[in-house]
């Protein structure tokens, strides 16, 4: 990641949707890129964004590469540019294959009663996009990992 000045940062923070961070998976034998994972910052009411809580938001793999390690091997890249008080924070329906690879990747598992804990009164009720998706599928759970990387990890995001 590189190529920000500060007011791009500025403008990617509080005006746009937030800080991104992309990490691709690609066949050394073909060059084919064949998976990618983006972490993403939580908004919080439309306007403010979690400094320390951050979303693994997308993670796609190719069907044919499918059962090879990809997908864990792009959530522990993501986890890495976590530093360790910072969370990383997914969702999965119950008994789905992200389901099992989140906690094959060392995620928590979490109700939406528990996550309601883990967040202080008024942010929790901030979160609206934990709130959605438990209104679009009440069997979602919510996994959590904190960050594997070191203090220096890379993260404009805090």
């Amino acid at each position: 990641m590189g190529g920000y000045g500060k007011i791009d940062e500025f403008k990617m923070y509080f005006l746009e949707q937030g800080w991104r961070s992309y990490l691709v998976a690609e066949d050394t034998n073909t060059g084919e890129v064949v998976g990618c994972a983006q972490l993403t910052r939580i908004q919080l009411g439309g306007y403010f964004y979690i400094k320390d809580d951050l979303q693994i938001k997308n993670l796609f793999v190719k069907p044919e590469y499918h059962r090879m390690g990809i997908a864990n091997h792009l959530i522990h890249g993501l986890l890495q540019r976590l530093k360790p008080r910072e969370r990383a924070w997914s969702l999965a329906s119950k008994d789905s294959e992200a389901f099992f690879l989140l906690f094959a990747s060392g995620f928590v598992g979490l109700t939406w009663s528990e996550v309601g804990r883990v967040f202080p009164g008024l942010l929790w009720w901030l979160m609206w996009p934990f709130h959605l998706q438990r209104l679009a599928d009440p069997s979602t759970i919510y996994f959590a990992a904190e960050g594997r990387g070191d203090d220096k990890a890379y993260n404009p995001a805090g």
